[in-house]
């Protein structure tokens, strides 16, 4: 998104870019997802405003969204045989992951001076901390802030942050920047 609208994005003085290690990283390129733009059907759209129909496929109670939706786009048809995939060695797949960082990096650029990872330490791997330590990239950690609090910072229904831990990572994020722009 940085790339495509740069001119946008140059007139910003601060760009926090919130990365998920084991999502983000698992492709080198950025392009359109095809399977993905389907989910934006006015069908699944529908169905993901169903606060208790995602409650209840987060438990299990039905299956996913992704094949509702795809049952009531393409109506049922025979399900494809399935590749049999062997597992990658968690020190393989992070390996991977960060060639995969490296090579966004080179596509895209990234200004140190301007631009800074959120992330949540506790889940991240040590190997990619030290990377981005060894690099020079900057990065601010919400895991120890939303952990100690004392209220639930998450939403009931799914992992996304509620109200109060929006206001715990705004926090954090106004304090870097107040303390970079001292």
């Amino acid at each position: 998104m940085i790339n495509k609208y740069k001119d946008k994005f140059d007139l910003i003085d601060h760009v926090i870019l919130g990365i998920k290690f084991n999502n983000d990283l698992i492709r080198g390129e950025y392009t359109l997802v095809k399977e993905r733009m389907r989910l934006e059907s006015p069908k699944y759209r529908l169905l993901k405003k169903s606060k208790l129909l995602v409650y209840a496929q987060s438990i299990g109670a039905v299956g996913s969204l992704k094949n509702i939706a795809n049952k009531l786009i393409s109506g049922i048809k025979p399900s494809k045989k399935k590749k049999t995939v062997i597992p990658k060695s968690e020190k393989d797949k992070y390996d991977e992951y960060l060639k995969n960082f490296e090579k966004l990096i080179a596509t895209y650029g990234f200004d140190k001076e301007r631009f800074v990872f959120l992330l949540n330490l506790n889940e991240t791997p040590k190997l990619f901390i030290e990377y981005l330590q060894l690099h020079d990239y900057n990065y601010i950690d919400f895991s120890k802030a939303l952990d100690s609090s004392k209220l639930p910072t998450d939403l009931v229904y799914d992992k996304h942050w509620n109200n109060h831990g929006r206001t715990i990572v705004a926090n954090l994020i106004s304090d870097y920047i107040k303390n970079i722009d001292n």
